[in-house]
């Protein structure tokens, strides 16, 4: 009688995902001999070919050195003594986002005699949407008393102020 391939592993489940790698796992083929593990992944929407991700007998694996906030996909196989299994269900998870970079250095723009407006280029957002900016400023007081000297008000924040909105 011939013997037939280990069964389908079930879907690939994610264990841990930081901004540069994905660790992942899957069950192991209980009732059957599984002689070897083969992963493969590819980033989604952008790679046509699956790429090589491991082989072995263990149940987990982890992709390094990824970009961040791109989602990728995953499958797994099982091979036994009388061949390969068909591959798993598809799983995607996406590597984290990183915090924005810093806007750039601010400059004053519309002036009046109680009120500034301010400026600055929007960062770059890493991988999330930008959805508030805190900005701090303070206001400095001249001493008429002595001209040489200038003293430095505390420092007011405006937090989680929306995306192009007003102070």
């Amino acid at each position: 009688s011939k013997s037939s391939p280990p069964p389908v592993p079930r879907e690939v489940l994610l264990i841990i995902a930081t901004s540069s790698s994905i660790a992942i796992a899957w069950e192991k083929a209980l009732g059957c001999i599984v002689t070897r593990y083969e992963v493969q992944y590819r980033l989604q929407h952008r790679m046509s070919v699956w790429k090589a991700l491991y082989v072995g007998r263990k149940s987990t694996a982890k992709l390094i050195n990824v970009l961040h906030a791109k989602t990728f996909e995953f499958r797994v196989r099982a091979e036994g003594p009388a061949g390969w299994s068909r591959w798993s269900p598809t799983s995607s998870f996406r590597s984290l986002s990183l915090p924005p970079d810093p806007p750039r250095e601010p400059v004053a723009g519309t002036r009046t005699w109680q009120s500034v407006e301010i400026l600055w280029t929007p960062p770059i957002n890493n991988g999330d949407d930008i959805v508030s900016y805190t900005v701090q400023c303070r206001r400095f007081r001249v001493d008429v008393s002595s001209p040489a000297r200038s003293g430095i008000d505390t420092w007011r924040t405006f937090s989680d102020i929306p995306f192009d909105q007003t102070v």
